[in-house]
């Protein structure tokens, strides 16, 4: 699942973000495509509400040379760093493109976990990986969450939402206690999609 090798790469950049200067390797998102904290996703395809005043970043270095205003057939990932300038709070966007994608149930959700695991095995170990399956922010999404304790020793919670088909959002969060922010839960449930995903 290449999902996670991208998801893994960026949750890395999402860790730059703490500093007031553009992180190395992602670039403003361009004034056409924000609306206050709305975020319209460049191919047209859907939008998401942001929290007041974060910064949106596009992340151009996690993936090759993927343009990040289009998901393509070549790479097919795109991705976005949207952080808090105050409070360093971060989560990270990626629009996937896959012909024939899989519909989100038990079984991509169990082979999500897997390639997760194998994914973050050079970082820590992972453990407690759960999820449910939901209706929000569209049919057929899911919400996951686990524990990374890091080969430092540092314990890092990672939450995230999982939504779509050929084009699939995932929107994901890193946090240094275990509960969930209340931010992040506004934040998936704002994504809209604008065609049928």
């Amino acid at each position: 699942m290449r999902i996670l090798r991208v998801l893994a790469a960026a949750l890395c950049a999402a860790t730059l973000s703490s500093f007031a200067a553009v992180p190395k390797g992602m670039a403003p998102v361009a004034a056409q495509y924000l609306s206050g904290s709305t975020f319209l996703g460049p191919d047209g395809w859907f939008r998401i509400d942001g929290p007041q005043g974060w910064q949106w970043f596009e992340m151009r270095a996690f993936d090759g040379d993927a343009d990040p205003r289009w998901p393509d057939s070549v790479h097919g990932t795109v991705g976005w760093l949207v952080d808090d300038p105050k409070s360093f709070d971060s989560f990270v966007l990626l629009e996937i493109y896959t012909p024939g994608g899989a519909i989100i149930d038990d079984t991509f959700m169990q082979s999500f976990e897997r390639v997760t695991r194998r994914h973050t095995s050079a970082d820590g170990k992972l453990s407690d990986f759960r999820y449910e399956l939901i209706p929000i922010p569209d049919k057929d999404s899911a919400h996951y969450s686990y524990t990374l304790v890091k080969k430092n020793g540092k314990t890092v919670y990672r939450h995230g939402f999982v939504t779509g088909m050929e084009h699939k959002l995932v929107l994901s969060t890193s946090t240094e206690t275990p509960a969930e922010p209340r931010w992040f839960a506004r934040v998936a449930v704002s994504i809209r999609w604008l065609h049928e995903p």
